[in-house]
């Protein structure tokens, strides 16, 4: 038995060295780098069919003044303490002849000017005006 298993290893071994993996490599895809002209149309576009911008007739420039301060140091500091709130991207910083104020510019129609004011008003908890 033992002589068995000595013939039948030596013939697994080299039936197994016999054999060489064999590797399929697939054909190499031509690319067809080549533009053909004409080959797309140019898309017609309607002129009726092209909206123009609307502009609201009755809307107007104004902004709510949250704060004034007559310095720009403390103006400065105040706009700072600002950015860290939902309107941080809409505040602006402005100087008028003797004072620096704060407020939050917006162009809607005359209707909403109280409507923004009292929203900017129960967000920041302070005296806000409407300035045109």
């Amino acid at each position: 038995m033992i002589i068995f298993y000595f013939i039948h290893k030596k013939n697994h071994v080299s039936i197994a060295t016999n054999e060489i993996p064999t590797v399929v490599v697939p054909p190499a895809v031509k690319i067809d780098t080549v533009v053909k002209k004409d080959t797309v149309k140019p898309a017609v576009v309607d002129s009726s069919l092209l909206k123009t911008a609307v502009v609201a007739k009755d809307s107007f420039n104004f902004k709510v003044v949250i704060k004034e301060y007559p310095d720009s140091i403390h103006a400065n500091k105040a706009f700072q303490k600002l950015q860290f709130t939902k309107y941080a991207k809409r505040i602006i910083l402005y100087k008028t002849d003797t004072t620096y104020k704060i407020a939050v510019p917006f162009t809607t129609p005359l209707s909403d000017t109280t409507n923004e004011r009292d929203s900017i008003h129960t967000f920041f908890q302070g005296n806000t005006r409407i300035e045109l």
